[in-house]
């Protein structure tokens, strides 16, 4: 049985790393896997199959950089003699995470890094930065990139300077059970009153990519007395949502709940979901959202070959003004989409293990 090494930051609640839960979920069943995390931690650890080895690798963060940097390379000197192509596949999942990057690097012969944001929105269109953060992380040096979207490959590939031999495409998973089954789980939904319309965000409170300053100056607008915003999530920005909530005068319509280890009774519960994002890679919201039938409204047009999002959701342009327009047009009709994940699932499986089996034997 073939050994694999992932590389991540933490197990705490994202959407990144929610993905990570599935892909190993999925891949234990056919190989042995190591994740190396940075911090130990989180509560979708226990989301985990028990068969997945779990190991730390914690950087030393001492003030005096002579000594910080000393532990640091110490301890990777010391790793990369016991694990220098110990592993058949190695894999930097958390894209920012430079030590993850290096000690994937020599964890395998048969190398990837995963790149799950659309770096060209983040670092808006800027060229010279897209090219130092990558080369920051040696991208050079890994056999294969992995992105999770056509657009976040198509739109750095060049900067890059990296083709399709290099770059593959290949989607989160989606475990439609698992989504289907914890919408049971009980939750407090007497928030969302029935003769509202009731709009819901859940991810990461971040206004750097999520742009919570547009979504609420979006709601600003809206005519329509009955719609409500919950936002379902923690973050650095929380402080700054609840001054601008105040500001804008939404007390009574727009409504904290804190970060939830399960948000699916709530997005099923829901009305309609929505997501301003300046940039996403492939939300799963997107997938999430076609699982439970449910209306999205997105300043994110991701599109990919096997799942092209304009067909089934809401596309508008990110101004306060379209923004606010597609939340009154918003009712209560129900929908009902239908998309084979079983096959799209397999498919890009099927693509990911072509990587996995790339270099043959274990070579150390």
């Amino acid at each position: 049985m073939k050994k694999l090494l992932f590389t991540a930051k933490n197990m705490h609640i994202g959407g990144m790393e929610k993905a990570l839960v599935i892909l190993l979920n999925n891949l234990v069943k056919e190989y042995r896997i190591t994740l190396l995390l940075e911090e130990n931690d989180g509560v979708l650890k226990k989301m985990l199959n028990s068969k997945i080895k779990i190991e730390e690798y914690k950087v030393s963060n001492n003030k005096n950089i002579i000594i910080r940097k000393g532990c640091n390379f110490l301890k990777r000197f010391c790793w990369t003699l016991r694990n220098y192509h110990r592993y058949d596949f190695s894999c930097s999942y958390a894209t920012y995470s430079v030590i993850g990057a290096r000690l994937a690097l020599k964890g395998s012969k048969n190398s990837t890094l995963y790149v799950h944001s659309n770096y060209y929105g983040y670092y808006d269109g800027d060229k010279e930065r897209i090219l130092d953060f990558f080369k920051m992380l040696n991208y050079q040096s890994f056999k294969k990139m992995i992105f999770v979207s056509n657009e976040s490959f198509n739109l750095v590939k060049e900067i890059l300077d990296i083709d399709d031999k290099k770059g593959a495409v290949i989607n989160n998973l989606v475990n439609v059970k698992e989504i289907l089954d914890a919408t049971l789980e009980k939750s407090d939904l007497t928030i969302f009153e029935s003769s509202n319309i009731n709009v819901l965000f859940v991810g990461r409170l971040d206004n750097t990519s999520k742009n919570f300053d547009l979504l609420l100056d979006s709601f600003a607008k809206v005519k329509n007395n009955s719609v409500r915003l919950f936002i379902l999530g923690d973050g650095d920005y929380k402080t700054n949502i609840i001054s601008k909530i105040k500001q804008l005068n939404l007390e009574n319509k727009v409504t904290l709940l804190g970060e939830k280890i399960n948000p699916y009774p709530y997005m099923k519960y829901c009305d309609a979901l929505i997501l301003t994002s300046k940039y996403e890679g492939f939300p799963l919201v997107y997938t999430e959202a076609l699982v439970l039938n449910k209306k999205l409204i997105t300043t994110v047009p991701v599109s990919d070959s096997l799942l092209d999002i304009k067909k089934y959701f809401e596309c508008v342009d990110a101004n306060s003004e379209d923004i606010s327009i597609a939340i009154d047009n918003l009712t209560k009709e129900k929908i009902d989409y239908y998309v084979d994940f079983d096959q799209i699932n397999k498919a890009n499986l099927q693509k990911l293990k072509k990587l996995i089996e790339g270099d043959g034997k274990n070579e150390k």
